[in-house]
């Protein structure tokens, strides 16, 4: 069986700036919250649009610790976040 793989050479934070922007697993996943504030204010992006978006996830992620999706509810249904496809 064959796998695809995609190597890159980048540096630490180029790495962290994709985990940031690309990275469709977690869309199934829960974020910390504080470690996500963190790696926000390690990383600059020289594209406004960028920081806004990461702010914006930065809030919903804060606000995602109050919900209760134990009975199955998904975050991304719950803020309406339309599923990203790469």
């Amino acid at each position: 069986m064959e796998v695809p793989v995609l190597v890159l050479d980048v540096t630490e934070a180029e790495a962290d700036k994709l985990l940031l922007t690309y990275d469709p697993i977690s869309a199934m996943a829960t974020a910390d919250a504080e470690r996500l504030d963190a790696l926000i204010k390690s990383v600059s992006f020289e594209t406004d649009a960028i920081d806004k978006m990461l702010d914006d996830l930065s809030q919903v992620t804060r606000d995602a610790q109050y919900l209760d999706t134990s009975k199955g509810g998904s975050l991304a249904a719950e803020f309406m976040l339309p599923r990203l496809v790469f």
